[in-house]
């Protein structure tokens, strides 16, 4: 009897097999190097400056990395750069994180 593999069906293999297709592997053909995320500011409804960083190729399916609480955008620099050699990646900075403003309001999911 097999224990310790509940939930490690075809699906999770699935997410592990995808993750080695990014890996290096030996005779394979480098990938490119990924450019530096370019950072950009659009404003909310009620006028608060939000900020966002964005890489990879604009033809590319698009990925948007949300932070946890109290988290900026960068904390996801190792991830877009790996991922931006494949994807549109997206990170997003909330409201009072990173270099988004800090809003008096619309902190409440209403």
């Amino acid at each position: 009897m097999r224990t310790g593999t509940k939930g490690c069906g075809r699906r999770a293999l699935g997410g592990v097999a995808w993750l080695a297709a990014l890996a290096p592997w030996p005779g394979r053909a480098a990938q490119p190097a990924a450019a530096a995320p370019q950072s950009h500011f659009f404003t909310a409804s009620d006028g608060t400056r939000l900020h966002y960083l964005l890489a990879g190729p604009a033809a590319g399916r698009t990925l948007v990395l949300i932070p946890g609480w109290t988290m900026p955008a960068w904390i996801f620099a190792p991830q877009i750069a790996a991922l931006s050699r494949h994807f549109r990646v997206i990170a997003f900075d909330p409201r009072a994180q990173g270099r988004s403003d800090i809003a008096p309001a619309g902190y409440t999911h209403q």
